[in-house]
């Protein structure tokens, strides 16, 4: 619910289809993370960040967020994969 939150805040048709486009494969990924690493601490305290930023509008702060959040969500799911 959160990443198609922040596709419909940024009002931005692309990102909105691209999100719409990747939903299964998101949620595949987000499965697949997760049973290699169940603790969501880490994600939930990311899009904390990612949110307040968004909130301040600051958009360097957001945009550091969230390369920090995909690298790691990378990580996570290239580790499961390959597990």
């Amino acid at each position: 619910m959160f990443h198609l939150e922040i596709a419909k805040i940024s009002r931005n048709p692309v990102f909105e289809a691209l999100n719409a486009a990747l939903a299964d494969w998101l949620k595949d990924q987000r499965v697949k993370s997760s049973a290699a690493s169940p603790d969501f601490s880490g994600v939930v305290a990311q899009h904390q960040e990612i949110y307040d930023a968004i909130v301040e509008k600051n958009v360097e702060k957001a945009a550091d967020a969230m390369d920090r959040h995909l690298s790691e969500v990378a990580q996570k799911y290239w580790k499961a994969v390959l597990e």
